[in-house]
């Protein structure tokens, strides 16, 4: 349920962003995708490809990067920014004592059109 919402805002910005004249052309959407968005690339990519089939963007490529979440550990007090789903300790002081921002669950990071 998640890919088809996400899958449905790079289709309304390709529609805003693209003009008609290029909307056959190769284009690339950039986006990330965080690690706790229940979301894969792969189901993202199909249901993209299954909205924009009924459109005149007829080469759209997904380029799918992590994004990155807020760390704060409790006991050193330290914060940072990670990209990796499992995370167990601090990477200063191996406290299990974490709190995490999770930002956004995904966005588009730029649009190439080739």
């Amino acid at each position: 349920m998640h890919d088809a919402h996400f899958a449905r805002k790079i289709m309304l910005a390709l529609e805003d962003k693209i003009d008609e004249s290029d909307r056959s052309k190769a284009i690339v959407v950039h986006a990330k995708l965080s690690p706790f968005s229940h979301v894969t690339a792969e189901s993202l990519d199909r249901a993209l490809h299954v909205i924009l089939s009924e459109t005149d963007f007829k080469d759209v490529r997904l380029e799918i990067t992590p994004a990155e979440y807020g760390v704060r550990c409790g006991r050193c007090g330290r914060e940072y920014r990670e990209d990796k789903t499992f995370l167990s300790k601090c990477r200063f002081c191996s406290s299990d004592d974490l709190s995490v921002d999770k930002g956004l669950e995904f966005y588009i990071d730029y649009i190439e059109i080739f």
